[in-house]
């Protein structure tokens, strides 16, 4: 009751200037017209949060565009009888396919509502602009603008002979005839499973690219075939294919999207969307989100270097045992994008992310990568959203261990050591790695690979023979991880809020729609700066070449414009 007294009290006194936000918000109300979205080259599903407060008056440039925010830009169109329609300015991105089709989803979910869109190329466009510009109603491009939609291609140098010309070994233990991850360090060639596995994936991305522009052009598959094909054309080559555009200049723009003989207006996508906003959190009390929590980068049991891509296992742990106790919280969505990394850290995590998931819903968003140890957290949701381009399971471990013996000899250093225990030299790259130091890695593979099979066979609520007939280290794109039950749902950020909401109802919670997800800020490393700059111990160090990782595909490169998708 006090409680309930001081809401009141609260929100009197907030009255006036609920007033004069409303005042200033019709004041500001944008005109009639086109919304235009300029698009940075950076398209990330998930904007996380700076470690400095909005509020702080600092300059901002905005250095990528938010996939989450444009469907959120969209829903409003689509309500807003004021306006006309949605132009994307779309250059060429540096992107991963994952972002990339939520774009494009978004695109045509407005186009569903009835609402015209249209793309603008500026700079023309290649494999991912075209998949995400073939959703909008009209595209549009300067008239010198180049199309290169180049088909796909993968490639990786392999330097096994190089180092062993150079007296460098990379001894490369695994589980897992698909864990092929470095195997360019000890391989001339490409190893058969790597091959499979590779080309599926191509077939998959292939698969995506084919059916957004058989879309296009009208369902004609060997148009698109042709259009594919040609590779590098120019506006009126790719019309002649049936690839329906427009050439334009940018400043031509108003008199092409007018109606009725008047010239189109505009108003900007930030300014629109901070009009909607003008009247949010004005309640004296705090209001319930869905809290997205992102783990983007290497996972490893604790930071060593700040300011690189590095989830941080203690620090992430902590905020979703603080996650656990939040009133505000009503359910989690943790958005990963990692290769994997630590055992140890994978596992600290898992380990969070299940007592979490026993108080409320955690839907687990795949990004471009979530792979190994990436996919051991996932596991550990509740549910699996994965987009189909999504590369991931990998479920199997590897070692690496260097030695550069050979190189030392070669130019003539000696390396005198004494030694105490039969295995202290173990982790020592000046030592030729021997049987008996080879068998005590593959005991630990083995442990850690059984661990593997187990927490995701629990987390999924599958048999491990099961599992194990999906794992080997394979890695999966989304449309077949989800054949296989590793994936629960196709889709991204939108559809994993979805499952939250759909989780809570099971729970007899009401109220659900009205849930917006909130990026949380990642942590900083546990403890103060002086750990960063330490170097890692010995243990540590041979401790996190154990890794849940797959480095492989490594770069997927689609020329000319080299988009790389991890």
């Amino acid at each position: 009751m006090p409680w309930l007294l001081v809401r009141v009290l609260l929100s009197l006194l907030l009255m006036p200037l609920f007033a004069l936000r409303w005042l200033r918000r019709c004041l500001l109300r944008p005109p009639r017209g086109w919304v235009r979205l300029r698009v940075q080259p950076r398209l990330v599903e998930l904007a996380v949060p700076g470690p400095l407060p909005a509020w702080i008056p600092l300059p901002r440039t905005a250095t990528s565009t938010s996939v989450h925010a444009i469907r959120d830009l969209a829903r409003r169109i689509a309500r807003d009888p004021r306006i006309d329609g949605l132009l994307v300015e779309l250059p060429r991105l540096r992107a991963g396919w994952a972002a990339a089709l939520g774009l494009r989803s978004a695109l045509a979910h407005l186009r569903s509502t009835g609402k015209p869109t249209a793309v603008l190329l500026p700079e023309g466009g290649g494999n991912l602009e075209l998949l995400v510009a073939s959703a909008a109603e009209r595209i549009l491009l300067p008239p010198q603008a180049s199309l290169v939609p180049l088909g796909l291609l993968i490639e990786r140098p392999y330097v096994g002979p190089v180092l062993e010309r150079l007296g460098v070994r990379v001894d490369r233990m695994h589980r897992g005839a698909y864990k092929t991850a470095a195997e360019s360090l000890e391989r001339a060639e490409m190893s058969a499973p790597e091959r499979e596995q590779l080309g599926r994936l191509l077939e998959v991305h292939r698969e995506l690219l084919h059916r957004a522009l058989a879309e296009r052009i009208g369902g004609n598959d060997e148009r698109v075939a042709q259009l594919l094909d040609a590779g590098w054309l120019d506006p009126d080559a790719a019309a002649a294919l049936g690839l329906r555009l427009e050439t334009a200049y940018p400043d031509e723009l108003p008199d092409r999207l007018g109606r009725e003989g008047a010239p189109a207006r505009f108003v900007e996508a930030p300014a629109y969307l901070r009009w909607h906003a003008s009247l949010r959190h004005l309640a004296p009390w705090p209001r319930r989100v869905i809290a997205v929590v992102p783990l983007h980068g290497v996972i490893v049991d604790r930071a060593p270097v700040p300011g690189r891509r590095i989830v941080d296992a203690r620090s992430l742990g902590a905020l979703l045992e603080a996650l656990a106790d939040s009133p505000q919280a009503a359910g989690v969505i943790l958005h990963v994008e990692s290769p994997g990394g630590s055992a140890l850290g994978s596992d600290l995590i898992a380990r969070q992310v299940r007592r979490l998931g026993a108080r409320k819903p955690v839907v687990a968003c795949l990004g471009n990568v979530a792979a190994s140890g990436g996919y051991l957290v996932a596991s550990a949701a509740t549910r699996i959203v994965a987009a189909p381009s999504t590369i991931t399971g990998s479920i199997g471990v590897i070692a690496l261990r260097p030695s550069i013996h050979g190189l030392l000899e070669r130019i003539g250093v000696r390396n005198e050591s004494l030694q105490h225990g039969a295995n202290a030299a173990l982790f020592s790259p000046s030592r030729a790695l021997d049987e008996s130091g080879r068998a005590l890695f593959e005991r630990r593979l083995d442990v850690f690979y059984r661990a593997f099979i187990a927490a995701v066979a629990a987390g999924r609520n599958r048999p491990e023979a099961e599992v194990e007939a999906v794992a080997a280290g394979r890695i999966w794109a989304g449309t077949d991880a989800a054949d296989r039950g590793l994936v629960d749902r196709l889709g991204g950020l939108h559809e994993a809020c979805e499952e939250v909401r759909h989780l809570l109802r099971e729970r007899g919670m009401h109220g659900v729609e009205a849930l917006e997800p909130v990026a949380i800020r990642p942590p900083a490393p546990t403890g103060s700066w002086l750990p960063w700059l330490a170097t890692a111990s010995v243990p540590q160090w041979a401790e996190e070449l154990v890794v849940l990782r797959a480095l492989g595909p490594q770069p997927l490169f689609f020329a000319p414009d080299v988009v790389h998708v991890h």
